[in-house]
C-alpha cells in the first residue's frame, strides 16, 4: 500500500513529470541521431553475408557438379560423410563418459587425494574443448552429408 502512496505522491510532482519529458525527449533525439549508422552498418553486414553465402553457394554447386560425374568420387564422397559421422559419434560418445566420469569424481567424499584433484580439474579444462571439437564434427559431417546427397540426387537425375 505504501508503494501505490509513494507512486501517487511521484506521479503528481513536477519534477517526475519533467524527469519523463526530459528523458523522453533525450530518448527521442538519440534514437533519430543513432538509427541511420545502426541501418547503414546492419544493410552493410546483410550485403556482406549474402555475399558469403553467394559464394558458399557457387563453391558447394561447383563441388556438387564435379562429384556427380564420377561414380568413384561419388563413393568417396559417402564413404567421407560416414567417416565424418563416426567420428562424430564417437566423439559425442567421450564427451559423455567425461561427463559421467566428472559426475562421479566430484561426488567422492572429502578429502581427495592429489589426484582426484588433479582429475576434477582436467575433466573441467578438456570438456569445453570437446564440446567445440564435437560442434565442429557436427557441422562438418552435416555438410559432408549434405554435399553427399546433392551429388547423388544430381547423378541419379542425370542417368
Amino acid at each position: 500500500m505504501d508503494a501505490i502512496v509513494k507512486f501517487g505522491s511521484d506521479i503528481s510532482s513536477w519534477y517526475w513529470w519533467l524527469s519523463v519529458v526530459f528523458v523522453g525527449i533525450a530518448i527521442n533525439l538519440a534514437s533519430s541521431y543513432v538509427k541511420p549508422p545502426m541501418d547503414r552498418w546492419i544493410e552493410r553486414r546483410s550485403d556482406r553475408r549474402r555475399v558469403a553465402r553467394e559464394a558458399r553457394d557457387k563453391v558447394f554447386g561447383a563441388k556438387v557438379a564435379r562429384i556427380s560425374v564420377d561414380p568413384t568420387l561419388l563413393i568417396l564422397a559417402g564413404q567421407e560423410a560416414a567417416q565424418c559421422e563416426i567420428r562424430s559419434q564417437l566423439t559425442f560418445i567421450l564427451v559423455g563418459v567425461n561427463l559421467i566420469l566428472l559426475f562421479i569424481v566430484t561426488s567422492l567424499p572429502e578429502p581427495r587425494s592429489g589426484v582426484i584433484v588433479f582429475l576434477i580439474y582436467s575433466l573441467v579444462v578438456i570438456l569445453p574443448v570437446q564440446l567445440m571439437i564435437l560442434m565442429k564434427e557436427l557441422k562438418d559431417e552435416a555438410n559432408l552429408v549434405e554435399l553427399y546427397r546433392a551429388a547423388r540426387e544430381r547423378f541419379n537425375n542425370r542417368n
